[in-house]
C-alpha cells in the first residue's frame, strides 16, 4: 500500500501540469464570465508554480515532467494571448501586434533550435523565462478586467519576452548539453 501511495505522490505534478492543459482550454470558453474566468486563471497559476516545486520537493523530477510543464506553459500562454487578442476585441496597434507575432516567431525558433541541436521539445525554466510568464499572467486579468491593454504592461512584457529568447537562444546555441533548468547566461 506504501508503494502504490508513493506511486501516485510521484505522478502528482504531472497531473498538476495535464490538468493546467485542460483549464488552460477551459478558459476560452469563459470570457464571458470575468469572476469564473479569474478563478479558474487562479488555479493555473497555482498549479503551475505547485507542480515544479512538487517536483523538486518528492525529488520526481522527470523529463516527461519538464515536457509536460512545457507544454503547458505554452497552451497556457497560447490561448491567454488569443482570448487578448482575438475573443476580447480590444482595440490594439499594429505595432504591438507586429512585435507579439515577432516574439512568437522568435520563441518557435528557439524551441526547433532546441529540436534541431538537442533533440528534444523543451523551452528553458531561464530567470528571464519566469519573469516573462510571471509578468504575462499579471498581464491577462489586467486586460480582462479594464477592458483595455494598458500600453506600459505590455511593452514591459514585449520587452522581457525579447530579451529572455535571445537568452535562451544564446544558450542553445553555447552549450553542448542541453539543461531544462539553466537560470541564465551568467550561472552554470
Amino acid at each position: 500500500a506504501v508503494g502504490k501511495v508513493r506511486n501516485i505522490m510521484k505522478q502528482i505534478p504531472n497531473i498538476l501540469s495535464a490538468v493546467r492543459i485542460i483549464l488552460s482550454f477551459l478558459l476560452l470558453a469563459l470570457t464571458k464570465n470575468t469572476t469564473l474566468f479569474l478563478i479558474v486563471y487562479l488555479i493555473i497559476g497555482i498549479s503551475d508554480v505547485l507542480d515544479g516545486g512538487l517536483a523538486r520537493s518528492l525529488h520526481v523530477q522527470s523529463e516527461l515532467g519538464a515536457r509536460l510543464d512545457s507544454i503547458g506553459d505554452l497552451a497556457f500562454y497560447c490561448i491567454s494571448l488569443y482570448i487578448v487578442f482575438f475573443q476580447m476585441n480590444l482595440k490594439i496597434m499594429n505595432l504591438i501586434s507586429m512585435l507579439v507575432l515577432c516574439v512568437f516567431v522568435l520563441k518557435l525558433a528557439a524551441l526547433l533550435l532546441t529540436r534541431w541541436k538537442h533533440h528534444i521539445w523543451a523551452s528553458m525554466h531561464t530567470i528571464g523565462n519566469k519573469l516573462t510568464g510571471l509578468l504575462l499572467f499579471l498581464l491577462v486579468p489586467l486586460c480582462v478586467v479594464t477592458k483595455s491593454l494598458p500600453l506600459i504592461p505590455v511593452a514591459l512584457v514585449i520587452a522581457c519576452s525579447y530579451l529572455a529568447t535571445f537568452e535562451e537562444m544564446l544558450l542553445i546555441l553555447s552549450r553542448n548539453t542541453y539543461d531544462i533548468n539553466t537560470k541564465s547566461l551568467l550561472k552554470k
